[in-house]
């Protein structure tokens, strides 16, 4: 009996009935049942939770699974609010610069982590003209060159930048220092600008 139950929850929070009258009726014959009536609260309190989530804009820290891909970051920040998201990590997936039109409608975004991925120049250059309000961004290990890094002088709240590993030159390193008051912090480790 209570995998029926189970079932027949499932399918109301899953809202695959279509029919009102079947929905009150399966409604009615769940919770007639202790096993189910007990999971129809539990039904309620996720919907509720997820309500408030909504409403507050969603969560504030996002963390994608390694090996997310562009598609992944897609559907997820197309799956329900994310106005509230300051925070997010992208470290070791294989997101390219396509993922950066998704990033720019983060309102909130002040922290990204793209270590170690296929990230690059265009989406840098993008990032750079819609995320006024990041404050650390880690870009160790991606595919970014002076190119790109030279955008970051437009991004006046960065405070923290991990630039370890990539294609940074000292003169753009020189810039990023005089165009960038508040950078207090930073890793410049294996790159040319570290050489000088």
């Amino acid at each position: 009996m209570i995998s029926f139950v189970r079932m027949m929850s499932e399918m109301l929070e899953s809202d695959v009935i279509e029919d009102k009258e079947q929905k009150e009726q399966a409604l009615s014959t769940l919770c007639s049942n202790p096993d189910g009536a007990k999971l129809y609260r539990a039904m309620c309190d996720r919907q509720a939770a997820l309500c408030s989530l909504a409403q507050l804009g969603g969560p504030t820290k996002l963390t994608m699974p390694a090996h997310s891909t562009d598609t992944d970051v897609e559907k997820v920040l197309s799956s329900g609010p994310f106005g509230n998201l300051e925070k997010l990590s992208l470290a070791f997936t294989c997101v390219t610069s396509d993922c950066a039109r998704h990033l720019v409608k983060l309102p909130n975004l002040q922290h990204l982590n793209l270590w170690c991925t296929q990230f690059g120049d265009t989406g840098l250059c993008l990032l750079a003209e819609h995320c006024h309000r990041l404050k650390s961004l880690n870009l160790c290990e991606t595919l970014v060159t002076d190119e790109g890094l030279l955008a970051l002088t437009e991004l006046k709240s960065l405070q923290c930048l991990n630039l370890n590993s990539t294609k940074l030159s000292a003169q753009v390193f020189e810039e990023l220092l005089n165009k960038l008051p508040l950078l207090a912090s930073y890793d410049i480790r294996y790159t040319e600008a570290c050489q000088k």
